[in-house]
């Protein structure tokens, strides 16, 4: 039988072609970082068997040593297994980025039809009517996607203007804004409600806003 080394005791190494402190026999330690890490030890099974009605015990004996300049190498099953877990995942976020889509799409599907609200049906019985003077939408309440698409301009001006209302909660100043045209104000004036006049030529539109 193999004895187990004890706290107390003092053992002497001896240094190896690898430059690794050995411990001689059950006492053989590996040095790390200067931790003494046993390599080899002894385990000790005892369980009692149900059917006989007896206590066994099974001594398992450890040596780390047996795997020195061994690699871990993976089974087919598990290189397989691998990519079909990367797919599913793949997979997984792919369905979540359709049911955040679904889900706007749902927002104007009602059990009758479609969801509309007062003003756009009011813009649709001006338009269909022949009539062009559509229900203004309140800039302060809209974001930079909205922006974006009723005056036609790019993403940079877009953030402005959100930032603006954001910031202000009103209409006065933005002919201050950079890069905002006559002809996108007068998209503005056409399509957003506004709480002034506004107008690119005016002598308050050189002043720069404090």
């Amino acid at each position: 039988s193999r004895a187990a080394a004890g706290p107390t005791d003092v053992l002497e190494s001896s240094i190896n072609y690898l430059g690794i402190s050995v411990y001689p026999g059950i006492y053989r330690m590996t040095l790390f970082s200067n931790e003494k890490i046993p390599t080899e030890f002894e385990v000790t099974v005892t369980y009692f068997h149900p059917q006989i009605g007896n206590k066994y015990s099974d001594v398992f004996y450890v040596d780390f040593n047996d795997y020195l300049h061994t690699e871990i190498q993976e089974s087919e099953i598990y290189k397989h297994g691998k990519k079909i877990e990367e797919s599913i995942k793949s997979l997984a976020g792919e369905l979540k980025s359709i049911n955040r889509h679904l889900e706007n799409i749902s927002a104007i599907a009602g059990p009758t039809g479609l969801d509309f609200s007062i003003t756009s049906l009011k813009d649709i019985r001006t338009l269909l009517s022949g009539g062009s003077s559509l229900v203004k939408i309140d800039p302060v309440c809209c974001d930079h996607s909205v922006f974006r698409e009723v005056l036609e301009i790019d993403n940079n001006l877009a953030f402005k203007l959100e930032q603006h209302f954001w910031q202000y909660k009103s209409s006065e100043g933005i002919e201050n804004i950079e890069s905002l045209s006559q002809e996108i104000l007068d998209r503005f004036n056409q399509y957003f409600k506004s709480t002034t006049s506004i107008n690119a030529n005016s002598a308050d539109a050189k002043k720069p806003r404090g």
